[in-house]
């Protein structure tokens, strides 16, 4: 594995993400208590490109049973918390937990989670196959917190079905962009759809600024929108104020092409 790649340990975080990390720890221990199976920092935060300036601390939990009614308003709860402590980390601590019950249902039917995503509100929310990328990185790329390793409780997911994650991420990045009013949404939702693009083509997981670099090179008429994206990630929200970014139509492109690829109407990927 490339060493940008490895799993950072917590003794390779700074002392204010350990302090974070100690605190979300503690609320979340204390929301749901036994209930609590297993505890995992994923995403950049697991990798040497964790960036504490503008990067998200994504944390995934296992419980039993699922986190809903008193569970659910617990965590959320500690989320609000959690931002009035840590002001510096306010919008960029990113929540999910599934009963262990409801893992497997996630690659067919789908299972209900309680999540706090990036412009969204603390919810509970249906997942299926846009979900399956993110096991996928829980189970390869994550930090044990709390609990056994993630591999204990989520099965391998084969690159076929991470494929599908891909398109089904891209499909859903779309239709919150219809809705969606927060303008540095746009540059997630680029840098998020550079990622399924990376997924899709070459089976695996890439960062948000790899997988950006990666399609800007290989969809040349796309560049100026990702360049932009990364830009208004690195300045912060107040740029995508100042100069907003229109990334409707580079994300709906990606879907489309994801789907193509699906069908089989187009080839997209390298099977080496």
């Amino acid at each position: 594995m490339c060493d940008r790649f490895r799993l950072r340990t917590v003794d390779n975080w700074s002392p204010a993400v350990r302090a974070l990390l100690r605190d979300l720890v503690d609320e979340v221990s204390g929301a749901l208590g036994p209930s609590l199976s297993g505890l995992y920092a994923y995403g950049s935060l697991a990798t040497p490109l964790f960036d504490e300036r503008i990067s998200d601390v994504d944390l995934f939990g296992v419980t039993d049973p699922e986190p809903t009614g008193a569970a659910f308003h617990h965590l959320e709860a500690a989320h609000r918390r959690l931002d009035e402590r840590h002001p510096a980390w306010a919008g960029r601590v990113e929540f999910a937990f599934v009963g262990r019950s409801a893992l497997d249902a996630i690659r067919g039917p789908g299972a209900r989670i309680a999540a706090k995503r990036t412009g969204e509100p603390f919810e509970l929310l249906h997942v299926g196959p846009d979900w399956l990328v993110n096991l996928h990185l829980v189970r390869t790329r994550s930090v044990a917190l709390v609990g056994p390793p993630a591999t204990e409780f989520i099965a391998e997911v084969p690159v076929a079905l991470l494929r599908d994650g891909a398109t089904a991420r891209a499909a859903e990045l779309r239709d919150r962009l219809r809705t969606a009013d927060d303008p540095a949404f746009q540059s997630y939702a680029v840098l998020s759809a550079c990622r399924s693009l990376y997924t899709f083509d070459r089976g695996d997981f890439a960062p948000k600024p790899v997988a950006a670099d990666w399609a800007a090179t290989r969809f040349p008429e796309h560049a100026p929108v990702i360049a932009r994206a990364l830009e208004i990630r690195d300045l912060g929200p107040a740029a995508a104020d100042a100069d907003p970014l229109d990334g409707t139509g580079f994300v709906h492109a990606v879907a489309e092409l994801l789907l193509a690829g699906q069908r089989g109407e187009r080839r997209l990927h390298s099977d080496a």
